[in-house]
């Protein structure tokens, strides 16, 4: 199997990241082959502008044809797995602005058949971080742009964790209590590690 670990956070080295390493060395650990790290916010993606050149139903988007735009490569990356984690962070009760420009450049599959979906074998765990101490709504915003911009790939969304009150960039390393939910909670779902 293939997996990929989704920090998806534009600031390095911090809660998002931790995450990642971690459930990186527990693969390791467990000596599980295939797993991949990516850094979807560190690279340049360029947000949809609604054009319509997707509306053709076959999966392509005219900005997929600027060199430095890096969306294609990294959805092309997310179809090749058997899983994914998206590891994200949550600002003002959603995704960071350059995840929900990968989000919505999702949109290029919309009118892609189902049953042409690239990515109809994948599933995604969502582990989401927030810095509130609490908030019944708090991920509400950002796991529904998720689900739905999934959708349109075909992928389907499995275990979602919220963690809250993780705000500085070194909280989550400080709170082991935390990081064994994290790990109980990938293994117990999913026995991945």
């Amino acid at each position: 199997m293939k997996y990929g670990i989704f920090s998806c956070s534009p600031r390095a080295n911090g809660n998002s990241d931790f995450c990642a390493e971690l459930i990186h060395k527990q693969f390791l650990m467990r000596q599980i082959q295939g797993a991949e790290s990516f850094f979807p916010c560190r690279k340049n993606l360029a947000p949809c502008i609604a054009c319509g050149f997707c509306d053709n139903g076959q999966g392509k988007c005219r900005l997929a044809l600027h060199k430095n735009d890096a969306v294609a490569a990294l959805y092309n990356s997310l179809f090749q797995l058997d899983k994914a984690i998206f590891i994200v962070p949550v600002y003002f009760y959603h995704v960071p602005a350059h995840f929900k420009a990968f989000l919505d450049r999702a949109q290029a599959w919309y009118a892609v058949p189902y049953e042409q979906k690239p990515a109809k074998n994948l599933s995604i765990d969502l582990i989401l971080i927030g810095a509130r101490e609490k908030g019944d709504k708090l991920f509400e915003g950002a796991k529904l742009s998720i689900k739905y911009a999934m959708q349109c790939i075909g992928a389907n969304i499995g275990t979602s964790l919220c963690l809250y009150g993780l705000n500085k960039p070194d909280d989550l390393a400080k709170n082991q209590q935390k990081q064994q939910q994290i790990l109980d909670t990938l293994c117990s779902n999913h026995a991945i590690l």
